[in-house]
């Protein structure tokens, strides 16, 4: 498992950070990948606008949180992307990873003004809205190889029904399921879900091997079974390495058995 920082879970309990604050913040934590060229200045500026509009929009505190939780998630993203691109030796072979893992999530920022990062829960498909984003911003900027491949691996790294075999969609959605895999015990204190025995519609995808819908996942239980479910989703032989991890995969199937449910 991997674990926040004491000041980045402060920052997230924060309910009213200045816009000031949450840039400082955001720009700390992409520092390493500007520093070492894996990002480019004016993407972070640009992924910074968008934080900073929808931050402001937000009129409530859990709506500030939602994005700043999304704003640490890409984060971790790109760190697991990163890790599992150097081990599978893709890392170097292709030069847009990182950009790919740093906005695979733009469209999740504006979904948190409606209380809730969930696709089926707000009708917004946020791969489908972070592609279109990136057209706009980078149309006629970047060259078209670069401007396609990175709108195409946002737009398909959210959608289970992906049968390619580009490596950027793969990578991306291997990242995402990792970084919050490795994160799960601080998700279900981020998320509160209820402390309760798995709900049906819950259990009957899990059972069908599909993917439990957010509507459906109310306690820890079926967040517990939604992540085991992404395992038969991994695409390269590291990640899912990582996921049958002791510490991973084991400690989950720990927490679901103590909870008295035999997976």
């Amino acid at each position: 498992m991997k674990y926040r920082t004491p000041e980045n879970k402060k920052i997230l309990k924060s309910e009213n950070l200045s816009i000031d604050e949450v840039a400082v913040w955001v720009r700390v934590l992409f520092s390493g990948w500007i520093n070492d060229g894996s990002l480019d200045r004016d993407v972070l500026a640009w992924f910074l606008e968008v934080v900073s509009e929808n931050y402001i929009k937000a009129e409530t505190a859990k709506k500030r949180q939602l994005i700043l939780r999304k704003a640490l998630h890409t984060k971790e993203v790109v760190e697991v992307g990163v890790e599992i691109a150097k081990k599978e030796g893709l890392y170097g072979k292709h030069p847009w990873f990182v950009l790919v893992c740093f906005l695979h999530d733009v469209g999740r920022f504006s979904q948190a003004l409606m209380g809730n990062n969930s696709d089926d829960l707000t009708g917004i498909d946020h791969g489908d809205l972070g592609a279109s984003l990136i057209l706009k911003r980078f149309e006629g900027e970047w060259e078209e190889t670069k401007l396609k491949t990175v709108a195409q691996a946002v737009k398909w790294h959210n959608k289970k029904e992906y049968l390619g075999g580009d490596v950027y969609v793969k990578l991306v959605r291997d990242a995402d399921k990792m970084a919050n895999v490795l994160h799960i015990e601080e998700l279900l204190e981020d998320y509160k879900y209820l402390d309760g025995p798995v709900t049906s519609e819950a259990w009957k995808s899990f059972v069908a091997g599909e993917i439990i819908l957010h509507k459906d996942m109310n306690t820890e239980l079926d967040f517990y079974l939604t992540c085991l479910a992404w395992e038969s989703d991994l695409n390269f032989e590291v990640t899912k390495k990582m996921f049958a991890a002791d510490d991973v995969k084991g400690s989950m199937l720990e927490k679901v058995r103590e909870r008295g449910l035999a997976v």
